[in-house]
């Protein structure tokens, strides 16, 4: 099993992949390592048009990544309450 990753080697990851240096899959990857049965996504939601989606994810089962994508994007209880903070701040879920 591989180690969990430490601050480190998330950072660079992190900056490498914005860098275009390497892969946000991979970084997610790496996330998901931080808990047993870790699941790590990266989504959009567009508040004006009600709709967003998970484009990539790693650790979860591709069905609940299309009914997500296909319906309950739309019905995202805390979209409302991320629209209120400022552009650019990772949060928790």
């Amino acid at each position: 099993m591989n180690p969990k990753p430490d601050v480190p080697e998330l950072t660079d990851q992190l900056y490498n992949a914005l860098l275009g240096d390497g892969s946000w899959q991979y970084f997610l990857d790496l996330v998901r390592r931080l808990l047993p049965n870790g699941q790590a996504y990266l989504f959009y939601h567009d508040a004006s048009a009600g709709a967003g989606a998970f484009p990539l994810s790693a650790g979860t089962d591709d069905a609940l990544i299309a009914a997500y994508n296909k319906h309950y994007s739309t019905l995202n209880p805390w979209m409302p309450h991320a629209a209120l903070r400022p552009l650019g701040r990772a949060m928790q879920a």
